[in-house]
């Protein structure tokens, strides 16, 4: 068995270092968008729900008796 160096991948160019740059800018960039948009979405469904929990109603406060 001989064993062979393996040869390394040639450097990326000027235009290639530009495109993966632009496609981590956009990628970044959207993922901070939906997190935006979906995190107080879903932050305030858990808060709502963990709320009815602990008032003593059931799913989206069905068996709460509230006296008036």
């Amino acid at each position: 068995m001989s064993a062979s160096t393996p040869t390394p991948a040639p450097a990326l160019t000027r235009r290639e270092r530009i495109g993966w740059y632009a496609y981590d800018f956009a990628n970044s960039a959207f993922h901070q968008a939906t997190g935006a948009v979906f995190a107080p979405l879903l932050l305030d469904e858990l808060a709502m729900d963990r709320a009815w929990k602990l008032a003593g109603g059931g799913e989206n406060g069905q068996n709460l008796s509230m006296a008036a």
